[in-house]
């Protein structure tokens, strides 16, 4: 149905009302993307029933070089030429005795066209942590301006078409990373994802051979679904 699908149009029209600094937007943000509470700090009972309990919560962040870092940008929507992707890690642990929640927020930037997107990604990393941070002021500890953003090593496309499909490569791998460790380093995650890609193929041939395996699900939804009104 092509009601489930949202046009490039729609969502720059949606982020274009979100105004970053109205406090219930950043609040409606927050909560749409579940990300951890904080624990009460002067709540000794809250502490006490769940010590050093730890949340947690990673976000998949396609990067656009059309990053809309001005309301100029949403004059042509879909516009860019270059994707890459961003992985957000955020743990906050609250442990006993302490004043303050204990909070890790990090940002793995992977960009198949090593630096292109650097700016894009440190752009839209404050503005994700300026969300993490809107409604919980001083209680986490870290400032929106405050983010730990490490460039990662990325498999390098070798013509200028794929960064679409290597920044889809990259979540693919990643979205089997373990949810249950702490929060990762840039060496762990560049293993996952290297080993997804050599298990594709050359970085020359893994746009073709994703390409493959794309359109081989895709196909196999469809008969699925007509198999199943079909009966």
């Amino acid at each position: 149905n092509s009601d489930l699908f949202l046009d490039p149009s729609v969502v720059s029209f949606l982020m274009h009302q979100c105004d970053e600094e109205d406090e219930d937007d950043m609040s409606d943000l927050r909560r749409a993307w579940e990300l951890p509470q904080p624990t009460d700090v002067k709540n000794e009972s809250a502490i006490q029933s769940k010590p050093n309990e730890i949340q947690k919560k990673r976000l998949f962040v396609p990067i656009n070089d059309q990053y809309a870092s001005s309301r100029k940008y949403f004059v042509n929507p879909g516009g860019g030429s270059h994707w890459s992707f961003l992985f957000w890690d955020i743990s906050i642990c609250q442990s006993s005795g302490t004043e303050s929640n204990m909070v890790t927020s990090k940002f793995f930037h992977f960009d198949s066209s090593n630096g292109y997107n650097s700016r894009a990604a440190k752009t839209t990393s404050k503005k994700l942590q300026k969300v993490l941070v809107s409604s919980w002021g001083n209680a986490i500890g870290i400032s929106s301006d405050d983010i730990n953003l490490v460039e990662c090593k990325t498999p390098q496309q070798t013509n200028g078409c794929d960064c679409g499909l290597f920044a889809l490569g990259v979540a693919e791998a990643l979205a089997f990373a373990d949810k249950s460790s702490e929060t990762p380093d840039a060496s762990e995650l560049e293993f996952i994802v290297h080993y997804y890609f050599d298990k594709i193929g050359d970085v020359k041939s893994f746009g073709t051979n994703l390409r493959k395996i794309i359109g081989d699900d895709i196909r196999s939804l469809i008969i699925s679904e007509c198999e199943r009104t079909c009966k």
